[in-house]
Parts: C-alpha cells; sequence; structure tokens
C-alpha cells in the first residue's frame, strides 16, 4: 500500500513538473469559448501556420465550420488547402514517413493537444521562443528546452533573448526593490524568462498577445468541442457535457431511493 501511495505521489510530482515547463513559471491564460470572432481567427491562424506540418485527425472541417458561424463555401474557400472535402477529417496529407524523415520526428497531431498539455501551457510555449545559435534552427523554446519546432511566428513576433528568472519573494510575485521598483535577476535561473530585442516583427506586441490567445482558444476548443455550446444555470456557465453528468448524478440519486426501498422489502422476512 505504501508504494502505491508512493508511485502516485511520484508521478503526480512529474506531472505537475512537465506542465509548468521545469523551473518556468507559465503565463497566465484564460480560454474564452464564447469569442465566436476569436476562435474564426483561431482558426484562419491555425491553417496558415499549423496545418502545414501538423494533423488535426480526430476533427472534421464540417463540424468546425458549423460550431463556429463559417458557412461552408468560405470554409472550403479559407480553410482548405488541399483536395479534401468539407466533410473530411482535417489530416495532414504528408506522409508521416517523409515527415519523420525530414525533421527527426514526425510533428504530433494537435487534437487533444490542449487537453494533454494545458491551455497555459500552450500559451507560454508559443511565446517562449528566443534566439539561440546552439540550435539547428537557431531558436529554442523557455517552456521546451531543445524542442526541435522552428519558430514558426519569427516574422509576427520578432526575436527574444533568453534571460534570468526573475527573485520571487515569500508572496510568489517578483521581489522588487521598494526604492527603484526594479526586481533582481535570480541567478540560480539562468534562462528563467524571456525579453524582446528586435520588434521587427508584422505586429505589435499586443497584437501578437491576441493573436496566440485567438490559436490557443482554437486548440482549446478542438480538444473538446461540445464545450463551445454552453449554457448559464442559475447564474453558472454550464456546458454540454457538464449537464450530461447532472442528469446522470440525478438519475442515480433518484434510482437510489427506489434501490434502497427496493433492498429493505426484500430483506424484511429474513432475520
Amino acid at each position: 500500500m505504501k508504494k502505491l501511495l508512493l508511485t502516485l505521489v511520484l508521478a503526480s510530482a512529474a506531472k505537475l513538473a512537465l506542465a509548468a515547463g521545469g523551473n518556468v513559471p507559465l503565463l497566465d491564460f484564460t480560454p474564452n469559448l464564447k469569442d465566436k470572432a476569436g476562435l474564426q481567427r483561431g482558426a484562419a491562424a491555425y491553417m496558415n501556420y499549423c496545418a502545414g506540418c501538423h494533423s488535426m485527425k480526430y476533427m472534421r472541417y464540417e463540424r468546425l465550420a458549423t460550431d463556429l458561424g463559417i458557412p461552408n463555401e468560405l470554409a472550403e474557400e479559407h480553410l482548405i488547402f488541399t483536395d479534401q472535402k468539407i466533410g473530411a477529417l482535417m489530416a495532414n496529407p504528408t506522409s508521416p514517413k517523409l515527415q519523420k524523415q525530414w525533421f527527426g520526428a514526425a510533428p504530433p497531431d494537435l487534437t487533444l493537444v490542449a487537453r494533454s498539455r494545458g491551455d497555459a501551457w500552450l500559451y507560454s510555449y508559443l511565446k517562449g521562443f528566443y534566439v539561440d545559435e546552439s540550435r539547428p534552427y537557431g531558436y529554442n523554446n523557455l517552456v521546451f528546452k531543445d524542442v526541435g519546432m522552428p519558430n514558426v511566428l519569427l516574422h509576427l513576433q520578432g526575436d527574444q533573448t533568453c534571460e534570468p528568472a526573475l527573485a520571487l519573494g515569500e508572496n510568489g510575485y517578483p521581489a522588487r526593490d521598494p526604492i527603484s521598483n526594479i526586481a533582481p535577476d535570480n541567478p540560480n535561473v539562468p534562462c528563467g524568462r524571456t525579453q524582446l530585442v528586435d520588434n521587427s516583427g508584422k505586429l505589435s506586441e499586443k497584437e501578437f498577445d491576441v493573436f496566440v490567445s485567438d490559436l490557443v482558444n482554437f486548440l482549446v476548443y478542438t480538444a473538446e468541442p461540445v464545450r463551445i455550446h454552453d449554457r448559464t444555470v442559475l447564474g453558472f456557465d454550464i456546458n454540454k457535457r457538464q449537464m450530461i453528468g447532472i442528469y446522470c448524478l440525478l438519475f442515480l440519486m433518484v434510482f437510489g431511493v427506489f434501490d434502497v426501498l427496493l433492498n429493505r422489502e426484500y430483506w424484511k422476512d429474513i432475520h
């Protein structure tokens, strides 16, 4: 029993370490699946910057178009760049064997990446590329060290450098000097944050934040499309999946009453 508990604790600690990207804290991100316009922009961003290498083989173009309010004709014109039909799965036409030969490993499918990695991890990852001349493509990532993916958003954001992490106070926030209001560097974490040094990207810093937010929002949607159909019940946003769970619990509660009564009836004459 002790070994089982120890295994569970170690597994949980490993999962938390992976989600947090090692010693690097993740950026705050809250998905907004009610923003249909943002989800449409995120779909366009995915098709332009991700679909060339990655697949989304558990999602269909038609489901995407219906959920996001995009007419099928526009989806076929602007979101499908191959000879696939509107009802087809969003698979990448390139052979995984060729991708492995080109990149060293086939790029992963992104349908469920928001479930496996988490939305804050994705947001931090897409904003975490920095210049590293030791890497084959010249860039590394703050939350995924030595990642094989090139910095595909470089021309939108510009170059970043990796700076030491800020020293944290007892409350978990950067410990700022009371006079200068500057947070000192943490010498124990030489690479803990990024800093934009070449603002030659097409987008401003704020515009790039919106772009990445839209893309991550879209990936959160594809990981669980049913979440887009939210309902407001007693002031709480409840999606279809949660409603099914509530109905199941209510059914079990009602069924439990009859189950108890039936059990008493069966056993009442047995002493």
